[in-house]
């Protein structure tokens, strides 16, 4: 009688548990190796497609095929379309430090910098100044990407261009930690 009172109770105790949480799991199949899963030194496929699944920019291609914002929540363009502010959302690494906009600001001007191995960096040309600073002749201080505060980025173009938009979602425009400036190890954006 008291083995069958405890089996009624552990067939109750299971009936009543929710069920297991089914384990996901995303295959890939590349034909060649990543080169860097480093945003700011990506140019091949491989690397590019690797990067934008570990990390989020100011915007991202949308499943339309246009863009839409991703850690910005808004954006303001200046009527003559030199101008964008981006207001970021609320977001952290992986290692629980917020995102902020000298994230973004750091690593934009240090693929400014000529020294700099950046495979893509003639993608920073429209932002004011940009031009200059990767060819050597600007510092990469004088690009004109600025953080006004954690949470606001402010850039300024040569001309009026777009596209700025879309191209703030190629991974080269995607942020790495700038409090971890002289580390290589990453941590990703969740």
């Amino acid at each position: 009688m008291k083995f069958a009172s405890l089996f009624c109770f552990f067939l109750l105790l299971i009936g009543c548990s929710s069920p297991p949480i089914e384990k996901k799991t995303l295959r890939l199949s590349f034909q060649t190796t990543p080169t860097t899963l480093d945003p700011q030194k990506s140019g091949d496929f491989t690397s590019s497609t690797l990067i934008c699944l570990l990390y989020e920019g100011l915007t991202r291609c949308s499943k339309e095929g246009g863009v839409e914002l991703a850690l910005a929540n808004q954006v303001q363009i200046s009527t003559d379309g030199r101008c964008y502010t981006f207001y970021l959302r609320s977001s952290f690494w992986t290692d629980g430090h917020p995102v902020t906009a000298f994230d973004f600001e750091q690593s934009w001007k240090k693929i400014a910098n000529p020294a700099f191995p950046s495979l893509s960096a003639h993608l920073l040309f429209p932002i004011k100044n940009g031009k200059q600073c990767v060819q050597g002749t600007l510092p990469p201080s004088a690009l004109g990407v600025h953080a006004l505060d954690a949470n606001t980025l402010f850039v300024e173009l040569e001309n009026p261009a777009p596209y700025f938009l879309s191209l703030t979602a190629f991974p080269l425009f995607l942020p790495t930690p700038s409090y971890q400036e002289n580390n290589d190890s990453h941590p990703i954006i969740s």
